[in-house]
């Protein structure tokens, strides 16, 4: 499966692409959010996607809300992994349309954990076939 990586630090994503590969999984990323849309726009673009909360050009909170928007495309699953921790930050990154949030520092187990539970949902939802490492 193909995971969309947006972060703007190139120690995270160096980090979450070791974990990812070492997983099983098909690793895109980016440092711009700008880029994230779009390779996230395309009806065969990623399925699911770890979005930091700041980066150039667009922040993963409006990523979110136009993936959200693009309601003909196939459900895209989006983990926001940030270091803002706060309840407020909690909540604004939900109600933007995120359907998991980690924060950083994290526990690599907690996030291959999420990492399964996006693959369950979306294996489990009536979309193309979909296939989890």
């Amino acid at each position: 499966m193909r995971v969309l990586i947006a972060d703007d630090e190139p120690a995270h994503v160096f980090l979450l692409e070791m974990f990812l590969k070492k997983w099983g999984y098909d690793v895109m990323s980016t440092d711009s959010g700008t880029e994230a849309w779009q390779i996230l726009r395309p009806k065969d673009g990623p399925r699911l996607a770890i979005l930091d909360w700041e980066m150039p050009g667009m922040g993963g909170l409006e990523i979110c809300e136009k993936v959200r928007k693009a309601e003909e495309h196939p459900y895209i699953y989006i983990l926001l992994l940030t270091a803002r921790a706060q309840q407020t930050d909690i909540l604004k990154g939900t109600a933007a349309g995120a359907d998991a949030y980690v924060t950083k520092p994290y526990d690599p187990e907690e996030l291959r954990g999420r990492l399964l539970i996006a693959c369950r949902i979306l294996e489990s939802a009536d979309l193309p076939p979909f296939a989890c490492p």
